[in-house]
Formats: structure tokens, C-alpha cells, sequence
């Protein structure tokens, strides 16, 4: 209890120090969250980065499944070029399902497509040749026909190829194949079949992820807890990001101290640190780019 109101006291120190000489500043006009760079020209830039695709999982109560979700939505674990560029399996496959609105210059040809055997993200696949495909909905049935989910070693394999060759990424080890197949596997149209609207993108999900991932990683060792610390840390750039308003200066710090917590292997000290943020995000939550004025403000349409 003692140390969770010393970090507690910590955060809000900083978030009241740093909003009393930030002022009523304007929102800083050169930050932009990373999924803002992958997105079509023309697109609707504020309902794509406002709102999000039903999941359609099958089973959401299995832990297997969840720390799978976490890894689709890392981008580390791709590696390489897609790391430096923010781009993870979700990236392509919001929820799991598919992305209409991606758009990769130089690999994408139509918004919603991507050339699978280009060699920007790894050589291994590259046939020279521009042929960008249509980006699969997981969830669908023309999803699962792109292997064999109930063949456990035919589904190892391909996840293992899709990170190595695709995007030379380090090849990963069973616990993290084991994960991503639980999660392909619960991927299931038929779970919403009546197909709920798009649900809002709050700093609520990626915070939960965060969470989740330095939970993961304190159950696991080695390069699987590596691989959790850097989803957490990700997920914790996603939502500072988010947050560029000059007064919400101390609560990017913040964040940022609570990533460095979790690569220090502190993760009682970053959980605190991350449940003491919840009432400074959700009072800065209007200002921020989660907000669709905001993003209609600075992004126009919505």
C-alpha cells in the first residue's frame, strides 16, 4: 500500500507540476499516432483511428487466446522493419478481421490490400514483381481456408514462415506459437454473426494490453517474457501517442516512466504506475486523439 501511494503521489506530482507550466498551449501539430501513417490516402482519417471492428472471438475466457492477441498486436513480434514502422499483424488485421482503410505506399496498391512478396519487410519472399492482394477478414471463412487451423503442425508452420521469411523477424519459440494459434483458432465470424457496429477506440483497450502483456511476461521467461515486456511497452507508446496536447506533458512522462518500469523488469511498480494514470487519462481523454472532435478537428470528415 505504502508504495502504491508513493507512485501515486509520484504520478500526480508530475501531472500537476507539468499542466501548471503547459498552460492552455495548443495540441502539438507534428505528433501523430503511428497508425495515422498506414492509412489510404483520402481515408476517413478520424472514424478509422475513432472506432474499431467487432473481435468475433469465439472464446474470449481462455488466457491463450488473450496473450495471442497481445503478440498479433505487437509489432516486435515481426522485428525488422516492421518494428521500426509500428506494423503488427493487427496493423493489417484489425480484431483480427481486416483493415479497408490500410494503405503502405510502395506496398499497397488499392486501400485494403498489401504486396505479401515485396522485399521491404524481409527478402525472403521477394519475387520482384508489384502484386499486391486484398488484406483476408481472419474471422471469415476465406480467412481460415488460408490454412488448416485444426492441423496444429500446419498452423505452427505457417505463423513460423510468416515471421521469418515474410518479415524476417526472429524465428519464435513454442509458447509464442502456441499463443498466436489459440487466437487464430478462436477467430470466428460465426461468433458475431449479426455483426455488431464498430465499437469505439478508447486508451482503456491498450492500457488493458498493457497490463495483460507485463502479467503474461511475469508467467513466462526468457525471449516469451522478452516478447510480452516489448507488446506492454507498445501498447503504452500507443496511448502517448495519443495524448499530444502540450498540457498532458506530465502524463506522456508518466507514461513513459511506467514503460521504462517494465523494461527494468519492475512490473509490480509499472502496474501501479498504470492504474494511477487511469483518472489523469480519463480526464484528459477529450483533449486527446481518442476523441472524434478532436480527430475530426485535426484530421477533417469524421
Amino acid at each position: 500500500m505504502d508504495r502504491a501511494r508513493r507512485v501515486l503521489s509520484r504520478a500526480l506530482t508530475t501531472l500537476v507540476v507539468t499542466a501548471a507550466l503547459a498552460g492552455c498551449s495548443n495540441p502539438s501539430a507534428d505528433t501523430a499516432p503511428q497508425e495515422a501513417g498506414w492509412l489510404a490516402p483520402g481515408s476517413d482519417i478520424a472514424t478509422a483511428l475513432s472506432t474499431q471492428p467487432p473481435s468475433c472471438l469465439a472464446s474470449t475466457g481462455d488466457p491463450l487466446v488473450r496473450q495471442g492477441e497481445l503478440l498479433f498486436n505487437s509489432p516486435f513480434l515481426l522485428g525488422g522493419q516492421a518494428a521500426k514502422a509500428g506494423v503488427s499483424c493487427a496493423s493489417c488485421h484489425e480484431n483480427g478481421r481486416a483493415n479497408p482503410d490500410f494503405f503502405f505506399a510502395g506496398l499497397s496498391g488499392e486501400p485494403g490490400t498489401a504486396d505479401t512478396t515485396h522485399g521491404f519487410f524481409g527478402p525472403a519472399r521477394d519475387d520482384g514483381v508489384f502484386n499486391p492482394v486484398l488484406i483476408p477478414d481472419l474471422a471469415s471463412s476465406a480467412g481460415h481456408q488460408l490454412v488448416d487451423r485444426d492441423d496444429g503442425a500446419a498452423l505452427s508452420d505457417f505463423l513460423e514462415r510468416q515471421i521469418v521469411e515474410e518479415f524476417e523477424g526472429e524465428r519464435p519459440g513454442p509458447d509464442i506459437i502456441a499463443a498466436l494459434s489459440a487466437y487464430l483458432k478462436a477467430l470466428d465470424a460465426r461468433a458475431c454473426e449479426d455483426e455488431p457496429p464498430a465499437s469505439p477506440e478508447t486508451w482503456r483497450g491498450p492500457l488493458s494490453m498493457a497490463v495483460d502483456a507485463v502479467l503474461a511476461a511475469e508467467d513466462s521467461s526468457g525471449e516469451t517474457q522478452a516478447a510480452y515486456r516489448r507488446a506492454a511497452r507498445h501498447f503504452l507508446r500507443r496511448i502517448h501517442d495519443r495524448f499530444p496536447h502540450a498540457r498532458d506533458a506530465g502524463l506522456r512522462e508518466a507514461l513513459v516512466e511506467a514503460s521504462q518500469l517494465i523494461a527494468a523488469g519492475e512490473p509490480l511498480e509499472a502496474l501501479e504506475q498504470m492504474e494511477a494514470l487511469r483518472p489523469a487519462l480519463a480526464a484528459a481523454e477529450h483533449r486527446s486523439l481518442y476523441n472524434p472532435k478532436t480527430l475530426q478537428a485535426r484530421y477533417g470528415q469524421g
